[in-house]
């Protein structure tokens, strides 16, 4: 389980993943407050959750795709799909 768990972080890219929706996140609020109005927390949720989806998605995606390149490359031979750790029915499901 620890390995799927691993494999699924990698897949999604996770760090880079949270890093888009912590920007869009912190940007948000910044626009709430400077245009002077109550912050709308479910808006808030909303585009975090959305945007951890969307982004985590467009990463597996990316995955898929660039599998045969992946395996080519030393830096990028170990990713889950290259490395045939998860197959690409099972990245397509989980992006």
């Amino acid at each position: 389980m620890k390995e799927f768990i691993s494999d699924f972080k990698k897949l999604v890219k996770l760090r880079l993943t949270l890093t888009v929706v912590f920007s869009a996140s912190i940007s948000f609020l910044i626009g709430a407050k400077q245009l002077g109005g109550d912050i709308l927390w479910m808006n808030w949720l909303l585009l975090t959750l959305g945007g951890f989806l969307v982004t985590g998605a467009a990463n597996g995606f990316n995955e898929i795709i660039e599998k045969d390149l992946d395996k080519l490359m030393t830096r990028t031979a170990d990713r889950p799909l290259p490395s045939g750790r998860m197959t690409t029915g099972q990245a397509l499901i989980l992006s």
